[in-house]
């Protein structure tokens, strides 16, 4: 399973017939189609199937043993125990089974399940996330086969035809609750995939473990060794053995630290058999040994790397537009705006008035009085639009466009911002009937709206702990209240929204299950409105599979709210409100309705931000309306059965996934076509990273912001294969601030652990400080031991949040962690058996 050039490809694999597969990809050296229980001595035969071939007596057998092992952790998820659609999933096309039958049935011995099948694997070539990869859906054995071997046997076949394909990696979906399984799998080498959900981690540091985790395995097992490097003494520490700890591999990185550092690397580790090390005892015997193999040697590696990451720090300071730039440079950087940008520095750049904003001048009267706040400038724009009809065609809403931001500062913003409120500008400012007015809200316009249109909500807002919970409820608010079209700050129109309806999104269409036709004039709307609301697809699985849970939506269909648009006082957007209300309300009870005492008292922090104000709580909002008024069978708004079309409920329009979701990757395309569709509108540059890291994008940090992030985290990355994190996402960078900030780790070495479950950019990773430990970094009393000092509570942290069991190994928050901290924390690396057998292990 290398990364290097894929000699065949899943295609190949998939297209060929069952016998030239197993002749290209199963064992020819070895015998692999019989096994022997090691201790009953029965004899199974093991074959090769395709779905296609399966018999109906096959199927039963195999849909079994899946019920009889894994009806209970289905049963206990969210998604719950559905034999209908597991039949289905179990019948995919491109799905290759190995199918164990007892060869010589034997007196006294369980008889086997139905059609003579005791165990079975299930595999298949795909793509997940543009990656080739083989996926192994299902792996079952009758109990007497259980701990007999021969699990790890149909792994091994299924890795052999893994590596004969030349996939990237072989992956697998394991129940979190089914520790024997989980602990099977990392037995045998595998570990969490990047693309695995993480747990939910509550304010008070409690985590909240999703229902399954998906594995992964590279390269035959072999291990990408996590390397952390003291600036000070150069001692590159290698963290992680294999199963025998005399032999240690290192990646190319390692070639570059110098044969004296290597030497003593090996030295060290290969003398005895050690399976316990302690962290600061290997950097000193380390440096030691070093130092006697090559002093000189050592020291120059140590000038040349610290004069390296001295020009990569002033490098990375320069680019990001750090302040002395800004402050020694200024007409450079206002001719660079006013060039590429033009619009933006015109009518947003500096702009004051707790906002900044855009009227057309054909909207104007000369009898009309200054306009000073972008409340004033809302307000005349959603009046004008209604007096000149200024609306989206078939439609009441106003050509009014919204966004959300920190700041008018362009020399400040991250630098794929300006693009694409230009291009929203450019199709507010052409001339004619087309023309929209254009409003980017900060943080006190948006408090001055809601104080103005839904004054019950300002002590709600404020007792909010997070700001994308507050962002999402002003988005409603003012697309409700004004009118207009709303879209997040890093989305880019690929239409006008003047073109966004069109005849063919308003014809009527037929729910195929019920027959139901449905229009602009359904349920309650009689005769034909216009249309008044227009929501967005960001998730459209099939109800009857599992996709949606696996790819960690909540609904099989599911709307997006970074961009929506509305004419005001729609009740679909009146009943998000209602709803958030009432749910505050609810939560405040027991503190006798005082937000206040609620909000400390974390409670308001435990909501999960999805389905208290995200996209969950929008599509609850929407379904149940359309249910109330005109009687929809929610999955009737999926496009995977009609090629993705609009669909018109009353006043409501369901625009398909390509509408706002366009140009999806092949992993999670749900439908979505490439931007260049006529259906495409808009487009989102971080579409779905809720679902993977469990944030929003609309509060991302400001350029300065970004750029002190990325320089502390320089520091403690080694240089060698340090990369530019052009790709880093600024809301998480955001949160890391404002956590580090208050912390007494502000550049003196953020505690960061560089690990294979979420990479953010290459080699680079936040997750550590966005799970348990926030909150204790910031001085909030651990819930292990009770005390409130962020130093000392650090390494636990540490050790609850960030072990990954990488086949028999753990490694636990070694690392670059600064001179205080290290006087509080005792890391120890370990080889799981061994550590377990002493009580170390977790």
């Amino acid at each position: 399973m290398s990364n290097s050039k894929k000699p065949l490809g899943i295609d190949t694999a998939n297209a060929k017939t069952l016998a030239d597969f197993v002749t290209d990809y199963l064992p020819t050296d070895t015998p692999w189609t019989s096994f022997t229980h090691p201790t009953m001595g029965g004899k199974y035969t093991i074959e090769l199937q395709n779905s296609s071939n399966l018999t109906r007596d096959d199927l039963a057998a195999c849909f079994s043993l899946v019920e009889e092992s894994s009806k209970g952790d289905y049963s206990a998820s969210k998604q719950g125990w559905k034999p209908t659609a597991k039949r289905r999933e179990m019948r995919l096309l491109e799905l290759k089974y190995l199918l164990i039958r007892s060869a010589e049935p034997r007196d006294g011995e369980e008889k086997g399940m139905a059609g003579g099948i005791e165990a079975f694997a299930s595999f298949m070539p795909t793509i997940e996330d543009e990656q080739e990869v083989l996926y192994v859906y299902e792996i079952h054995l009758a109990p007497s086969l259980r701990r007999s071997g021969l699990g790890r046997q149909l792994m091994k076949l299924v890795e052999g035809v893994a590596r004969k394909i030349g996939v990237e990696k072989v992956m697998l979906s394991c129940f979190t609750r089914n520790a024997t399984a989980k602990g099977f799998y990392e037995g045998i080498g595998y570990e969490k995939d990047e693309y695995s959900p993480p747990p939910r981690v509550l304010r008070d540091g409690r985590e909240v473990e999703e229902a399954y985790v998906i594995l992964k395995r590279h390269d035959n097992g072999n291990i990408d060794i996590e390397k952390y490097l003291d600036l000070r003494h150069s001692a590159l520490v290698p963290l992680i053995f294999y199963s025998t700890p005399r032999t240690i591999t290192y990646d190319h990185r390692l070639k570059r630290i110098g044969h004296p550092v290597r030497s003593a690397i090996h030295k060290l580790l290969n003398r005895g058999n050690r399976h316990v090390v302690e962290s600061e005892t290997l950097c000193r015997a380390l440096r030691r040994e070093a130092s006697v193999i090559g002093k000189g040697h050592m020291a120059l590696h140590r000038r040349r790397q610290l004069a390296t990451a001295c020009l990569i720090l002033v490098f990375l300071h320069l680019w990001l537009g750090g302040p002395f730039l800004r402050a020694s440079r200024p007409k450079h950087v206002e001719a660079y705006i006013q060039q590429n940008y033009p619009l933006v520095a015109q009518h947003v750049w500096n702009n004051n008035g707790k906002g900044a904003w855009y009227i057309p001048n054909e909207w104007r009267r000369e009898s009309d009085p200054p306009i000073t706040t972008i409340l004033q400038a809302a307000h005349f724009a959603s009046s004008r639009a209604a007096e000149l009809s200024r609306t989206i065609p078939y439609s009441d809403i106003p050509l009014i466009i919204h966004q959300i931001w920190l700041g008018t500062k362009i020399d400040q913003w991250a630098p794929d911002l300006p693009g694409g409120i230009e291009q929203w500008l450019k199709f507010a400012t052409v001339e004619g009937k087309e023309s929209m007015a254009y409003f980017l809200w900060l943080d006190d316009g948006c408090d001055q709206l809601i104080a103005d249109v839904e004054p019950e909500l300002v002590d709600i807002l404020k007792a909010l702990p997070l700001p994308v919970e507050r962002s999402d409820v002003f988005r409603v608010v003012v697309v409700n209240s004004i009118g207009g079209i709303y879209g997040d700050i890093d989305t880019n129109p690929l239409r006008s929204p003047a073109t966004w309806i069109d005849e063919d999104d308003i014809k009527p269409w037929i729910d195929q299950k019920t027959s139901i036709t449905y229009s602009p004039s359904s349920g309650n709307w009689k005769p034909p409105h216009n249309i008044r609301l227009l929501l967005g697809i960001e998730a459209d699985n099939d109800p009857n599979t599992d996709a949606y849970w696996r790819m960690g939506y909540n609904f099989p269909i599911q709307l997006t709210q970074w961009a929506l648009a509305s004419a005001p006082k729609h009740p679909v957007l009146n009943r998000f409100i209602a709803t958030f209300k009432n749910r505050v309300a609810e939560l405040a009870t027991p503190y006798k309705g005082n937000l206040t005492a609620t909000a400390e008292a974390g409670v308001l922090a435990r909501e999960d931000p999805l389905k208290f104000t995200g996209p969950e709580a929008i599509t609850v909002a929407t379904m149940a309306q359309l249910k109330d008024d005109a009687g929809l069978r929610w999955e009737a708004v999926t496009g995977l059965q009609d090629g993705g079309r609009s669909k018109a409920v009353g006043d409501t329009i369901i625009f398909p996934i390509t509408a706002f979701s366009p140009g999806r990757s092949k992993y999670g395309n749900m439908g979505s076509k490439p931007l260049t569709d006529p259906d495409a509108r808009l487009q989102h540059r971080a579409q779905g990273s809720w679902r993977k890291k469990d944030i929003h994008l609309d509060f991302a940090s400001p350029f300065h912001e970004r750029g002190f992030d990325v320089l502390a985290s320089a520091i403690v990355w080694p240089v060698a294969g340090l990369e530019i994190l052009d790709k880093v996402q600024p809301a998480r960078l955001y949160r890391l601030k404002q956590s580090v900030e208050r912390s007494l780790l502000l550049l003196h070495g953020v505690p960061t652990i560089i690990d294979n479950n979420i990479e953010l950019a290459p080699g680079f990773s936040l997750e550590f400080l966005e799970k348990r430990n926030v909150g204790l970094i910031t001085g909030e009393n651990c819930s292990t031991c009770g005390s409130a000092c962020p130093l000392r509570c650090a390494c636990r942290v540490i050790l609850d949040v960030v072990q990954v069991n990488i086949r028999e190994v753990w490694y636990e928050a070694l690392g670059p962690f600064n001179a205080s901290l290290k006087a509080y924390c005792e890391t120890f690396v370990y080889v799981e058996s061994s550590a377990r057998k002493q009580g170390l292990g977790p």
